[in-house]
């Protein structure tokens, strides 16, 4: 990108970028050292732009849909009103959770409604967990995308807390990969996550509140042989959370990805027991994890306590992918 310096609220814009209506910004650049010497010492320097949103007065609309917490009563009524809270007196959300079904992401949602939390899944087939909003949807089709979100905005209020987790995998040597294996993988991993990535961050931005949680795979920092496409696909979430983070962290929202190993699912069930047994011995820690292990990272990451990590790559995967 070429930009102009320039100070708010006047705004000198690049030619290539457009002014969007009733959204104004600013932009400028910043300078920092790479190598944390003085510029006197010749080191080298980083130039970033920045993006300062404007930071209007919240509305009561805005506020009644980004929270439910309840003012007007005592301490003591709130300690009882607590006893009975899941949520504990925390700030109950809308969470949505992209092929939550089964696995890992039905285990996410689990989490999530017995913590309290408004929360929807999308998946194209399976049934959604008990106190779930189930919608149909193919996050390769961006009509179908806005359609779900419009079915869980009129249910919930805005996504205030996005977990993309629907993936795919399409398996096979690379010389025997067909374009059409690797862009199915693409298409929904990759794809699809930035779709209902955009799709979320518009009223993120307006809550000024948003947490986008990537779930990704220790086979995109590995690599795995038969999994070119898989890889490549986990792997780019990760590019993808940091520029989210850069361009709309200001506004509140952070982006995340949870990079799982090999955790104890459906799908691992049916794996012969000496494929398991070789799994394990590549672990540090011995074992297989379980769903729990990915979900209270997830939900650690969805939290107020979280409010400073953004951009972050966290494994859950017993220290199979560690130093990469």
């Amino acid at each position: 990108m070429h930009w102009r310096w320039s100070s708010c609220p006047t705004v000198t814009h690049s030619p290539r970028v457009k002014r969007a209506p009733a959204q104004e910004w600013c932009a400028s650049w910043v300078r920092l050292p790479v190598s944390g010497g003085p510029e006197a010492t010749g080191a080298a320097f980083l130039y970033l732009p920045v993006l300062t949103w404007p930071q209007p007065a919240e509305s009561a609309r805005t506020a009644g849909a980004r929270s439910d917490t309840v003012t007007g009563v005592t301490d003591a009524d709130q300690s009882q009103d607590n006893s009975t809270d899941p949520t504990g007196g925390a700030t109950a959300r809308s969470v949505l959770v992209t092929g939550g079904s089964r696995g890992i992401g039905r285990a996410i949602a689990e989490r999530f409604a017995a913590a309290g939390h408004r929360v929807a899944t999308t998946s194209r087939s399976g049934e959604a967990p008990a106190g779930v909003l189930g919608v149909r949807c193919d996050i390769t089709d961006a009509g179908q995308v806005e359609a779900a979100f419009t079915q869980i905005e009129e249910a919930h209020g805005p996504v205030e807390v996005l977990v993309a987790n629907a993936g795919i995998t399409k398996d096979t040597l690379v010389l025997r990969m067909t374009d059409e294996d690797w862009q199915q993988v693409i298409d929904t991993n990759l794809t699809g996550s930035f779709r209902v990535a955009k799709r979320a961050v518009r009223p993120m931005i307006r809550g000024r509140f948003g947490r986008i949680i990537f779930i990704s795979s220790v086979v995109g920092l590995l690599g795995s042989a038969g999994q070119v496409n898989y890889a490549a696909s986990k792997a780019g979430l990760l590019g993808m959370a940091r520029s989210l983070a850069r361009e709309v962290g200001s506004r509140g929202i952070t982006a995340n990805v949870i990079a799982p190993g090999f955790i104890e699912t459906d799908m691992t069930a049916e794996l012969a027991d000496d494929l398991v047994a070789g799994y394990k011995k590549q672990i540090p820690l011995g074992r297989l994890g379980a769903t729990e292990d990915v979900t209270a990272a997830v939900e650690f990451l969805a939290g107020d306590a979280a409010g400073y990590i953004t951009g972050a790559q966290i494994p859950v995967d017993g220290g199979l992918g560690m130093g990469h």
